[in-house]
């Protein structure tokens, strides 16, 4: 709701195991963020997920530093992505002290006119960065709705999308 009345953050950290919520948040800030015209120069995703053989947890993490002090091309606000921060630290892989150090001093002085968004599924509290990243302003927890929550949401989504259910039908839904 904030991003859409244009209240935007230049650090998120979007964690929890509900990709919905973190897919919700990236793509109102895209909306918001990235026209048609800068979409190819203002819009840069990285994934732990997908770091080629060849390169490092910590040379992606150069590479989202790169691109965070690269100007943004055309104006607005240049928007990266960095998924699956929790991959970084999975099957005996983790990033140096120096790499989490230059994330956590990042988030506590964002540039401006750039918007970082970290997500990460698993988040162990004992790791130093995820510690860190939680206490920042734009951290936000991405868990499963309650289940008492379920049907009215069901319901307000369908009510977006130009649709009325009724509550027969979401609880038949969510069931």
């Amino acid at each position: 709701k904030q991003i859409s009345r244009g209240q935007t953050e230049p650090f998120y950290f979007l964690y929890g195991p509900e990709r919905y919520y973190q897919t919700e948040v990236i793509q109102a800030l895209t909306q918001k963020l990235i026209t048609d015209e800068n979409r190819d120069f203002n819009l840069e995703t990285f994934d732990f997920l997908s770091i080629p053989e060849n390169q490092s947890e910590s040379s992606l993490i150069s590479s989202v530093m790169g691109s965070l002090r690269t100007i943004s091309f055309l104006g607005g606000i240049k928007l990266v992505i960095m998924r699956n921060l929790h991959e970084a630290f999975a099957r005996n892989k983790t990033l140096s002290d120096q790499d989490v150090q230059i994330l956590i001093d990042y988030a506590k002085a964002p540039l401006e006119e750039t918007c970082l968004v970290v997500t990460a599924d698993k988040v162990d509290g004992r790791v130093k960065l995820f510690k860190a990243l939680k206490k920042f302003k734009g951290a936000f927890s991405c868990e499963a709705p309650k289940e008492d929550t379920l049907i009215p949401w069901v319901m307000r989504l369908a009510k977006e999308e130009g649709y009325s259910m009724p509550e027969d039908v979401a609880q038949s839904f969510v069931s």
